[in-house]
């Protein structure tokens, strides 16, 4: 007799599966881990003419001359779809051309920044092979993080711990000077 019932029907009896991570608690992890790393973060940013986008973006980052936006997904390995990332490619483009506007950049208090990047990032989650196929024409950059280094971060306040945590988790990020 099988103890779990069918294969793969769920967890075995006697392991304790971690709670699950809400989307909140994921997104402030992810800025105290920019922060630390030096970034300018904006987190759920309303800015006009992104805010008005089929997807807001959760979390602007910007450092130097480069300037990230950021979606967050959180799941429990479920396939993120192509869908999700579209949103933030339209933001990504329609900021790159606003952020040539001495207004825009006074009203963000960042210099004259040279590269705009976008990405997604992927918390107990993986993407599609059409988010895949979508990520590659566009550029969108997919990043996957461990639900344990989210859950390692939210337990410490140290800064160079949460910056060596930032440089573990993000280091496929789309960025020159970290």
């Amino acid at each position: 007799m099988n103890p779990t019932g069918p294969i793969g029907s769920g967890p075995r009896i006697g392991t304790v599966q971690p709670p699950r991570l809400s989307h909140i608690e994921v997104e402030a992890t992810l800025v105290r881990l920019f922060q630390a790393a030096g970034f300018v973060v904006l987190s759920e940013p309303r800015i006009s003419g992104v805010s008005s986008l089929p997807l807001t973006p959760d979390i602007l980052v910007f450092k130097n001359d480069e300037v990230l936006i950021l979606e967050v997904k959180v799941g429990r390995e479920r396939d993120i779809p192509a869908e999700d990332a579209k949103g933030i490619e339209m933001a990504r483009q329609l900021f790159a051309t606003q952020v040539a506007s001495s207004r825009w950049r006074a009203l963000l208090n960042i210099g004259n920044p040279t590269h705009v990047e976008s990405a997604l990032i992927m918390v107990g989650a993986k993407p599609s092979g059409s988010l895949r196929s979508f990520a590659a024409g566009t550029g969108v950059k997919l990043l996957s993080i461990d639900p344990e280094v989210i859950r390692r971060a939210m337990k410490t306040s140290d800064e160079h711990e949460l910056k060596s945590i930032f440089d573990e988790a993000l280091s496929d990020l789309p960025s020159r000077e970290r």
